[in-house]
């Protein structure tokens, strides 16, 4: 048994893992999306939903906040952190509206007023 551990030559070649994009939000964006949550007028923002990133999902995606008007179907804007910044954008026309420090930097620079229904503006 010796004699075969003296024989054989091995080079180990230690393989890293690929570091995960950090796109995962922080204890202290989900505190600050709630908290700002719970100061929108609830006639402007119909609900905010956290997203978390799934097992099967790709890498490249991961937690995001969806933010709907009142009475809509689809979200309106959308939060993400993508390693030390947060984006925003407006999910209808995909335009970016800006990276920032923190969450609670990027929901400030929304603009959210009650849309009037089509009945209230006849």
């Amino acid at each position: 048994m010796q004699s075969a551990l003296h024989l054989s030559t091995a080079t180990i070649l230690p393989f890293m893992p690929r570091r995960g994009v950090e796109n995962r939000l922080t204890a202290q964006d989900r505190i600050d999306a709630l908290v700002w949550e719970s100061t929108v007028d609830p006639a402007s923002c119909g609900r905010m939903i956290i997203h978390h990133r799934q097992h099967n999902d790709d890498p490249e995606i991961g937690d995001f906040i969806s933010i709907y008007r009142q009475n809509s179907s689809w979200a309106t804007w959308g939060v993400a952190r993508r390693g030390a910044v947060v984006s925003l954008w407006r999910c209808a026309t995909g335009a970016d509206l800006g990276e920032f420090a923190t969450v609670r930097e990027a929901l400030a620079t929304i603009s959210i007023t009650p849309q009037l229904s089509s009945q209230a503006q006849a």
